[in-house]
This record gives C-alpha cells, sequence and structure tokens, in this order.
C-alpha cells in the first residue's frame, strides 16, 4: 500500500482529534492517507481496548482511510525503544508516505512525547539499508538484481515530517489548513470515541466522570483552536501545523492572501 500521507498518533482518536479536519480535506482531494495508532488506548480513564476498538472502526470509516493499523504497545508506557522503531521502520517501508503528520517533540501527555521521537528517528532510519534479518527467505531466494532493486524501494525514506500542535501552545503555526468545510464532520469523528469525549458539548458531569477531554470545557478549547488557526489565514476554522523545513512558495501573492468568510 502506497500512501501519500501517514499519520501518527499515540491512542485511538489522536489524529482525529489533532488533524481530523486535514485528514478528510486531503481525502476530498483524492489523497491516499493512512493512520497509525501505537498504542490500542486501554490506559484511559474511560473504556476498554475493545470499546476503543468499536470507536476507532466508526471514525475510520467517516475517514474514508486507505490504511490504518494499530498496534499494541503499553498505553501510558510508551517509549522510544529500538522495539518501537523496527516496527514503525517496517511500517514505512511498506507504505512509503511522503509526508508523516505526528506529535511535537513536546507534548502534555508523555505517550505523545514517546511517538515523536520514535516517528522522527524511523523516518530516517528507514532510508539506511535493512539489516540482514529483516529481509525475508524469499528475498533471499530472489536474484541479486531483484533484492537490489528491493532494498533501494525499502530504502526510500518520506520527504516530508510534519508535527501537530497539542494543548501546549506555540507562538504561530509554520502553515494552516483550511479546515472550514470541515468543521461538522471533524466534531462527528471525535464524537465517535464518546467514552473519551461528552457528545452532548454542554453536559454537566459529576468529578468522578470528567477527564480534561471529557467535559465542556474540551470543546471550548476544541473550537477556540480551530478558530484561532483559522483566524491566522483569514478562514473561520483552520488546523495548524509545525515543520522544521521550509516551506516552498511557487506563487507568494496567492500565499500570503487571505480569503475571509
Amino acid at each position: 500500500m502506497k500512501l501519500d500521507y501517514l499519520f501518527v498518533g499515540a491512542h485511538p482518536d489522536d489524529c482525529e482529534i489533532f488533524a481530523g479536519g486535514t485528514i478528510l480535506n486531503l481525502k476530498n482531494q483524492g489523497a491516499r492517507v493512512g493512520i497509525l495508532d501505537l498504542t490500542r488506548g486501554e490506559a484511559g480513564t474511560f473504556g476498554d481496548s475493545q470499546t476503543r476498538k468499536q470507536e476507532l472502526d466508526k471514525a475510520s470509516q467517516l475517514l474514508g482511510l486507505d490504511y490504518r493499523e494499530t498496534l499494541d504497545f503499553p498505553d501510558g508506557r510508551l517509549e522510544d525503544t529500538a522495539q518501537a522503531r523496527d516496527r514503525v521502520i517496517t511500517i514505512l517501508r511498506a507504505t512509503k508516505p511522503e509526508v508523516i503528520f505526528t506529535f511535537p517533540s513536546i507534548c502534555r501527555h508523555p505517550d505523545h512525547e514517546a511517538v515523536h521521537y520514535i516517528v522522527r528517528k524511523s523516518a530516517y532510519l528507514c532510508g539506511l539499508k535493512p539489516r540482514q534479518s529483516e529481509t525475508t527467505n524469499q528475498q533471499r531466494r530472489e536474484s541479486m538484481d531483484q533484492q537490489r532493486r528491493e532494498t533501494t524501494d525499502q530504502q526510500r525514506r518520506p520527504c516530508g515530517l510534519v508535527e501537530f500542535i497539542e494543548f501546549y501552545p506555540v507562538e504561530k503555526p509554520s502553515f494552516v489548513i483550511d479546515v472550514t468545510d470541515y468543521y461538522e464532520q471533524k466534531k462527528a469523528l471525535v464524537k465517535c470515541f464518546s467514552t473519551q469525549v461528552l457528545t452532548d458539548e454542554k453536559a454537566e458531569v459529576s468529578a468522578a466522570h470528567t477527564t480534561f477531554i471529557r467535559s465542556s470545557a474540551f470543546w471550548d478549547n476544541f473550537e477556540g483552536r480551530l478558530k484561532w488557526f483559522g483566524s491566522l489565514i483569514g478562514v473561520r476554522y483552520g488546523e495548524g501545523f509545525m515543520t522544521a523545513q521550509p516551506l516552498r512558495v511557487e506563487n507568494p501573492i496567492s500565499h500570503f492572501k487571505k480569503r475571509f468568510r
């Protein structure tokens, strides 16, 4: 499966919360998009791995994804290890994404930070020659020319690494994607994870049944973030992202011109 974009999160719902509108936008453009979750989210305050899998399947259907895989690293104890990197490298070599979206290096949730380092290192390491142990018996039986072609293909790195903006604020994003047309769909996506968020945005729940994302305050933050990002580019709602790589601009006027709705 060759992907244009791969979004990598720690838990089911991460990519929907921080980039759901962008995924919908890219799919509407005909892009091949996938999501990789590194854990099943079983350590959440509410829900378990079974209910979270059901929620994930519902959200994936709404997104129309070309690929989704959920790994089984321990939720709440995710670490940047050689084992984790090897699993991600294998997936990157199989899906060959052009651009990866994932978390930044400083996040509120430690699992989110771990994802950043796992993905950043894996995106580089997948371009190195595979170890002999990573080559199958079938490949070893093939001709040297065939093996050389496959190894070269496996060594291909993604051309871009883009970071979500988590709950810690930044001065300004590197770029913003207009998700105005997908705002209601994005809300519906996030509400698929009904064990994690309130499907009634104004509902009052007891302290014993509340977390930050399972509260009305989360929905205030949800809308406020999208409005703020959108205001930076002159649209109603946007999703902001960071990248260390300079962005290539072909038409400065088109790039800087704001379009208000």
